[in-house]
């Protein structure tokens, strides 16, 4: 084997392993990026629940504070009062559930991003192996069908070409 073949061979493997080293960079950093994300969504439902949690501690105290005013005013929980009073229960009910909806909506969005992490993680996988077929099979060209070294890739046949080909 002369020492053309063997660099031949010598950059066919290292670019397959290059190849296959940049897919598995790809795929461990997608694998990250998933793994931050997960954190996120997980954080966000955590927040929302923590955040309703806390709004409705402050609604109970607001309705409580609405409902001393109306006793130590003498009144009885009707007519006018009643209606501020059940305007506010209504109201915060509203915006605890808004609460947690933006949370799940975060929470969601970042759960989507750990997906596509994921499959830009699988698809680097899959370049990186059709990257590296492709340097094995280029570098097989320039040898001929006895493994000698065959640069233009004929395997000992004379190219033609048309007469109009230049």
């Amino acid at each position: 084997m002369t020492g053309i073949e063997i660099a031949l061979i010598a950059s066919v493997a290292i670019s397959a392993a290059s190849a296959m080293a940049a897919g598995a960079q790809a795929s461990t950093t997608s694998k990250y990026n998933a793994a931050v994300s997960d954190r996120r969504a997980e954080n966000a439902k955590k927040k929302a629940a923590f955040d309703e949690s806390r709004f409705r501690e402050s609604a109970r105290d607001l309705i409580s504070s609405q409902r001393a005013a109306a006793a130590g005013g003498g009144g009885l929980l009707e007519g006018s009062s009643m209606e501020v009073l059940l305007d506010t229960v209504e109201d915060a009910e509203l915006d605890a559930l808004a609460i947690r909806y933006s949370g799940s909506i975060e929470a969601s969005e970042h759960a989507s991003a750990a997906g596509m992490s994921r499959l830009q993680g699988r698809q680097a996988q899959s370049r990186a192996l059709m990257g590296a077929g492709a340097a094995v099979l280029k570098g097989g060209v320039g040898l001929n069908k006895e493994g000698s070294f065959d640069p233009g890739g004929t395997f000992g046949r004379t190219p033609s070409y048309p007469d109009n080909a230049l």
